[in-house]
């Protein structure tokens, strides 16, 4: 097979950010700086991916404060930015819906889309969650609190995602994806230039084990400790900011 380089790969972190915190940075720098060693000669996009609010939240935190705390998150990482899509959308917002809409934007450059480990061993309980597979490539990274990615994980993809493993009978019955496109899995970012997509690229980077709602319960806690942890899990500005407008300020 012939070896294209990529005009540009475009790769993104999607999620609440609610509020962001340092673990949603270090996998996105992590990421961004894997593709530059593999790609030294291509432009490298990377970008936050807000989505739209929960309305299950009985107190939500509102689309400009979350905008305004990412600015804050990446004023200093130039390489870094924010893509709005989905804050601009009518709910419900389905990754499905945006992944096609990026890939009619950009038909020429190559696209990854960062999922952790929680995310892809549930990927048959999302929204025409395999078909993604046909928009995107799909960065995994490992969940420490999850244990080992390989049993379940493995077991998903080998019934889903292995090419050589499927036949029509196979196949979710509700995916419609021809064999020429079903994904396979790569062992090295290098070898996205393969094609443009239908690509799983398991990290071995472990993601910090930080969790948003975490955060948010203990940034006013009355233990000194776990007010702490919450302010070294999120940037300073981040962390001034949910302060100075009492985000997640429980209610009296």
């Amino acid at each position: 097979m012939v070896m294209t380089m990529p005009r540009c790969i475009r790769v993104w972190l999607g999620g609440s950010f609610d509020p962001i915190h340092l673990a949603h940075l270090q996998i996105i720098t992590h990421v961004y700086h894997e593709l530059m060693r593999a790609f030294p000669n291509v432009d490298i996009i990377a970008k936050l991916l807000p989505t739209a609010g929960s309305p299950l939240k009985t107190k939500p935190t509102s689309n400009q404060q979350r905008l305004e705390m990412l600015r804050l998150a990446i004023g200093d990482v130039p390489f870094l930015s924010i893509d709005e899509t989905e804050l601009q959308c009518q709910p419900p917002v389905y990754s499905f819906h945006t992944l096609s809409e990026f890939k009619q934007r950009y038909p020429n450059d190559l696209l990854i889309f960062i999922l952790g480990q929680d995310s892809v061993e549930q990927l048959d309980k999302w929204y025409r969650g395999f078909e993604l597979l046909s928009l995107t490539n799909l960065w995994v990274l490992p969940r420490p609190a999850l244990g080992s990615l390989s049993r379940n994980l493995s077991h998903t993809l080998h019934q889903n995602l292995n090419q050589n493993a499927l036949t029509n009978t196979d196949k979710p019955p509700s995916i419609n994806i021809d064999n020429r496109l079903v994904p396979f899995i790569i062992h090295s970012p290098k070898d996205l230039i393969n094609q443009t997509t239908n690509h799983i690229y398991i990290d071995k980077f472990v993601v910090p084990d930080i969790a948003s709602r975490d955060i948010r319960a203990w940034i006013y806690s009355t233990e000194a400790e776990q007010r702490q942890q919450a302010r070294r899990s999120l940037p300073s500005q981040v962390y001034r900011y949910i302060v100075e407008h009492q985000l997640y300020a429980p209610d009296i």
